[in-house]
């Protein structure tokens, strides 16, 4: 425990610190939070709740946050982390950071990877990544994190403790963090999710009584100075225990003085005039004590005398003797580090240099701490607030702490360097801060001047840097969904390399998978796919031919041509044989996902399941959060397709997790899937709160061609709840959208008309519903897509009346039976069965209404499958009731954690691989057990067996 004076008046808050630490050594996380006014105690009281940690048998992990240091990336969580990073031998380190824990090696190593560019990292599978490294820490000891200042801290780290204070709930892990009210947060909003994360009341300590106040004067000044005194010192503080230790630090500096009306002098204190008793304070400890304070206040707390020393510019022996005196007139404290006894202080002490002065302090302690070999980071946060200096050394800093701030994905503040290093470069110097600067400009969503990068390109002597460079500008800005903007840097790059063609085919692919995304840009990227002539004879060439080739396959495959799906769906297979375009970049490639999306809507679903797959799998051991979040967008198009609705509701739902981590691109196109899922299993509110909660983000989707799937799921909605005018206007709305992107639009990506021709029949339309539904027949029949055609063949007999709709159900049944669709193939069954029931064919109506209970059943479609139950009924069959209490009544996340509890995987693998908390799946898997009424990973197995290979009818 401390050896200050015993806390006075804080039995209930240590109480509380107690509860807290046992709780989590037990296994049961805890965030507390300690809120109040500047000297209140909450440092004081950190330091009894790390006694108490360390008592009970916690390992205690504490920081610090800074005033100063807001630019410091990660700052905070280095504070509490590096510490046991640098201690733990080859070994132990590799223990904290297996699994996921890996993800966070670029930002614990601290060392530069060698690169010349700014490499960029994902800043959520650092998060994820220091989340696990500290999974692991609380498995070799409960662990106890307390953060002082937190209001102060950086924006990365307070994103951190706000990751982990949701995900704690299931580790042996308390953390404890102060905050003081009434100072402007750099981040008051992740401030305040972090107070809302808390798991208890927050702890706000009182002033101290008038008894507490006697009782810690008496306790620290030798002399009574009577009861007048005590009075008066508890109204001029208001019982604020620091302000009362100003007091006893102002009577003990000058006793004599006080000996004589001392309450009279006392009255004449007040909290403003702190910064003067300081001042006052230093001046009578002598020049040297004064020139060290200063000095530690530009250093900030934490450095080694030596430094501060120098700083002071003062010899060994004189510092020592002056480091001292501080400390006993309570200006320093000399505990484990030397540091200021209350940030107060420091800022009274700062505040009292002069701005020039200040400036110019910053600038030498830079020079000395890099000489010392200090991190570029630690550097450059006091060139940042130092006089501008153009030297060598410090430019080349600023462009080192810049690369370190890209790597643990803080692109704003690599741009606030890379600013101000490219103001004091001369020009003849600046090529690579400028290239560094754009890059970094483009991952933090800031406009990125392309004039001055490309002549900053020119300056550069390696012309493969030059081209590299260029490159990497665009898949920043394309992996942050600016594809106009990347679009305009793949074109400008194939401009400048026209003598290269090798150099030249990377910048046009690249140019063409950003186009994809942007209405304006289709002529172009069509007109370029001209000029490639017949891109199928090079689908052995080079990555770069793979790509073009792939974004052929796309545009082909989405647009109504000549050429039938089964040629797409070749082209498109040729763009990822041997794994060409995955080998090159994985799940970051760009044109990966085209190819994959040409596959499934040229009627390849099954082969396109197979190779996003192997995206997914490269992206979770990536950490790679946005590619993961896209593909498994493109999977839960694949899965609606195929019929397999829990896997699509899954992937869509990881999708829309994505947005919280950056990821846009792709919206509205998960919510909408899942929307279609829920009205499949009848969850048609459900799907409306999706609905309704994605709408307001579609004013800031830039492909108007992504609206459409909004659109279609609305119309979806809307027609179920029977509201055919309103339907029939959303499909409407979703074939504008897609013909103006494509004109027009395959049938394969949303079939719009067939459904608007549903709309327009139930509004009294059938003239009309006909004619929509022939057409997109017509399309269907002209690209050889037996699963459009099946479907649309299906509503044209739903339709239909008397022996023509037979015979387009029956051709609907056969169409289906040879596509990758079984929700589709249900829904026809379904609804021939229906038919064939009414005119008293009960035979075959009954064979085809069990294979329609049997095919949605299975896909997760109970909507649909307790239509077919009830005509079955109506047969006179007796089919099995299946109520959502089984497999059924799981909802996607749940099945899907189901599925991978039930292979054997362990809560902490199910976790690293969906990037979800241990806890977040130990509590589905509770609901799990639950549903399913089963004890064991074995019972569950069997359940989902039996759920997989059972018929739903006797």
């Amino acid at each position: 425990m401390s050896n200050e004076p015993a806390v006075l008046e804080r039995s209930r808050e240590l109480d509380r610190f107690c509860e807290a630490l046992r709780l989590a050594r037990s296994g049961h996380g805890r965030v507390l939070v300690i809120e109040g006014p500047s000297g209140i105690g909450k440092t004081r009281l950190l330091a009894e709740a790390r006694g108490l940690a360390s008592e009970i048998g916690l390992r205690v992990l504490h920081a610090r946050a800074g005033e100063l240091e807001r630019d410091y990336a990660f700052g905070v969580v280095l504070g509490l982390l590096d510490p046991v990073v640098a201690s733990a031998t080859t070994e132990r380190r590799e223990f904290m950071l297996r699994g996921r824990a890996s993800l966070a090696a670029p930002l614990l190593d601290g060392m530069d990877d060698g690169t010349r560019r700014v490499a960029l990292n994902d800043e959520h599978s650092l998060l994820h990544g220091l989340y696990w490294c500290l999974v692991n820490l609380t498995e070799e000891q409960p662990t106890a994190l307390v953060i002082d200042d937190v209001h102060w801290a950086d924006q990365p780290s307070l994103r951190f403790l706000v990751y982990l204070a949701q995900r704690l709930a299931d580790l042996p892990l308390a953390m404890i963090a102060a905050i003081r009210n009434g100072d402007p947060a750099e981040e008051p909003e992740l401030v305040t999710r972090l107070v809302d994360a808390s798991s208890a009341p927050t702890v706000r300590p009182a002033e101290l009584s008038l008894d507490a106040s006697r009782e810690l004067l008496v306790e620290a000044l030798p002399d009574a100075l009577g009861d007048d005194f005590v009075q008066a010192s508890w109204e001029a503080t208001r019982g604020n225990p620091f302000l009362l230790r100003e007091i006893v630090s102002e009577v003990l500096a000058d006793p004599v003085a006080w000996r004589e009306n001392a309450a009279a002098r006392v009255a004449a204190f007040a909290p403003h005039s702190v910064s003067r008793n300081v001042a006052l304070r230093l001046t009578r400890l002598g020049p040297d004590a004064l020139l060290l304070a200063q000095a530690r206040a530009v250093l900030g707390d934490g450095y080694p005398l030596v430094i501060a020393t120098a700083l002071a510019g003062l010899d060994g022996p004189a510092a020592a003797t002056a480091t001292e005196r501080l400390i006993d007139a309570n200006i320093l404290s000399g505990a484990e580090t030397i540091a200021f006894s209350h940030p107060m202080i420091r800022s009274a002490v700062y505040e009292g240099l002069g701005s020039a002065e200040r400036s110019a302090m910053h600038v030498t302690a830079a020079l000395l701490l890099h000489r010392s070999g200090a991190t570029a980071e630690i550097v450059a946060h006091h060139l940042l607030a130092g006089t501008p200096t153009s030297a060598g050394w410090a430019l080349a800093t600023l462009h080192d702490a810049a690369r370190a701030a890209a790597r643990k994905g803080s692109p704003k503040s690599a741009v606030r360097l890379l600013r101000r290093a490219v103001e004091l470069c001369p020009d003849d110097r600046a090529a690579p801060l400028l290239i560094d600067l754009g890059l970094a400009e483009a991952a933090a969503g800031e406009l990125t001047a392309l004039g001055r990068f490309e002549e900053a390109l020119s300056i550069l002597d390696d012309r493969q840097e030059r081209i590299r460079a260029m490159y990497a500008l665009g898949q920043t800005l394309y992996r942050y969904g600016r594809h106009d903007e990347a679009a305009t840097i793949f074109r400008r790059g194939a401009e400048l390399t026209r003598n290269d063609p090798s150099a030249m085919l990377t910048f046009e692919a690249g140019f063409m998978c950003a186009a994809q995304y942007v209405v304006a840009l289709r002529p172009e990227l069509r007109a370029r796919l001209r000029a490639q002539g017949d891109l199928r004879s090079r689908s052995r060439g080079t990555t770069a031919d793979r790509a073009l080739l792939a974004n052929l396959a796309l545009d082909t495959a989405m647009s109504v041509g000549d050429q039938p799906a089964t040629w797409t769906a070749e082209l498109a297979q040729h763009a990822l044989d041997d794994d060409a375009l995955f080998r090159a970049e994985g799940s970051e490639s760009m044109a990966m996902n085209l190819a994959i999306l040409a596959l499934l809507w040229s009627g390849r679903p099954g082969d396109a399941q197979r190779a996003i797959d192997l995206v997914l799998a490269d992206a979770r051991e990536r950490g790679a959060t946005l590619a993961f979040a896209e593909a498994s967008m493109v999977r839960a198009l694949i899965m609606y397709t195929r019929g397999q609705l829990a896997e699509a509701a899954a992937d869509a739902q990881a999708a829309i997790h994505g947005m919280e981590r950056g990821w846009h691109s792709g919206v509205p196109a998960p919510q909408s899937v899942l929307a279609q899922c829920l009205i499949e299993r009848g969850e048609v509110d459900r799907a409306a709160a999706v609905l309704r909660e994605v709408a307001p983000l579609l004013g800031s989707v830039a492909t108007r061609g992504m609206k459409a799937w909004f659109y279609a799921a609305r119309g979806r909605l809307r027609l179920e709840r029977r509201d055919a005018p309103g339907a029939y206007a959303d499909f409407l709305a979703a074939g504008e959208c897609l013909d103006e992107y494509l004109a027009p639009a395959s049938p394969a990506l949303i079939p719009w008309r067939s459904l608007a021709g549903l709309a327009a029949c139930a509004a009294g339309d059938r003239k009309g519903a006909l004619a929509l539904i022939d057409h997109e027949l017509a399309l269907a029949r002209q690209l050889c897509l037996p699963a459009q055609l099946g479907a649309a063949l299906r509503r044209r007999g739903t339709v239909e009346a008397g022996p023509e709709a037979l015979v387009h159900l029956t051709a609907a049944v056969a169409a289906l039976e040879v596509a990758d669709s079984q929700l589709e193939l249900g829904r026809a069954l379904l609804e021939l069965g229906s038919r064939q029931r009414r005119s008293g064919a009960v035979t075959e109506a009954r064979e085809n209404l069990r294979r329609a209970l049997d095919l949605t059943h299975r896909g997760g479609a109970t909507a649909i499958a307790e239509r077919a139950r009830e005509e079955l009924l109506a047969s006179g069959a007796r089919p099995r009731r299946h109520v959502l209490t089984g497999v059924a009544s799981l909802t996607p996340s749940e099945r899907r954690i189901a599925e991978q509890a039930a292979a054997g995987h362990t809560a902490r693998a199910i976790a690293e691989e969906l990037f979800l908390s241990k806890h977040t799946v130990e509590w589905h898997l509770r609901r799990v057990y639950r549903k399913l009424d089963v004890c064991s990973r074995v019972e569950l197995r069997e359940k989902l067996d039996g759920h997989h290979s059972g018929s739903p009818v006797r």
